[in-house]
C-alpha cells in the first residue's frame, strides 16, 4: 500500500464518519423525536411497505427482538400500522398519515444535511464524487438485502434519473 492510497483510505474513513454524524443529528431527536433505527424504519416502510418485522430487522441491522420493540414502539406513537400478511402469524408493516408525514420530514432533513456538504463542491468536482461514489457503493452491494441495508436512509426517487441507481444495478434490480 502507497502512503497516497492509506492517506484517502483514511479521508474516506473520516468523510463517512462526519457524513453519518451529520445524518444522525439532521433525523434524529427533537425534530420528531425520533431516536435510534426510528428515522431508517419510517423511511425504509415508505419505500418497501407491506415488509414484516423480520425482513425490516434485517435491513436495519436489529435482532428480531428489537425489531419488535422498535415496531411496537412507532406503532405505539401511530407512526405504523401492522396488518395481516395472509395465513399465519407474519404481519405486514405500513406507514399512518403521520408515518408518511414524519419519514417525509426525515428524508428533507437528511437531504438537506448532505446537499449542505456537497454544495461546496464546483461543477467538474460533483461530477467527479458522483461517478466515486457510485462505483464505491455499487462495490459494497453484494445482493437485494445489502441494498436494502445500504439505502435504508436513501432519498430513493433521487436515483430514479438517466443514471439510475449504483446500488440497484448492482444488485441487479
Amino acid at each position: 500500500m502507497t502512503e497516497s492510497y492509506s492517506r484517502t483510505a483514511n479521508l474516506l474513513g473520516a468523510l463517512a464518519l462526519a457524513m453519518a454524524d451529520l445524518i444522525r443529528e439532521a433525523t434524529e431527536g427533537p425534530a420528531d423525536g425520533l431516536a435510534a433505527s426510528e428515522p431508517a424504519a419510517l423511511v425504509t416502510l415508505a419505500h418497501y411497505p407491506g415488509q414484516s418485522i423480520l425482513s425490516l430487522g434485517r435491513t436495519l441491522g436489529l435482532t428480531h427482538s428489537g425489531a419488535v420493540r422498535l415496531v411496537g414502539r412507532m406503532e405505539q406513537a401511530g407512526l405504523i400500522h401492522r396488518a395481516a400478511a395472509g395465513p399465519g402469524r407474519t404481519l405486514a408493516l405500513s406507514l399512518t398519515g403521520a408515518g408518511r408525514a414524519a419519514a417525509d420530514r426525515v428524508l428533507a432533513r437528511r437531504q438537506a444535511a448532505v446537499e449542505d456538504v456537497v454544495g461546496r463542491l464546483d461543477a467538474s468536482e460533483l461530477d467527479a464524487a458522483d461517478r466515486l461514489a457510485s462505483r464505491l457503493l455499487a462495490g459494497l452491494t453484494t445482493d437485494r438485502r445489502s441494498a436494502r441495508r445500504l439505502c435504508r436512509l436513501c432519498a430513493e426517487p433521487v436515483c430514479t434519473g438517466p443514471a439510475g441507481c449504483p446500488v440497484d444495478q448492482a444488485a441487479g434490480a
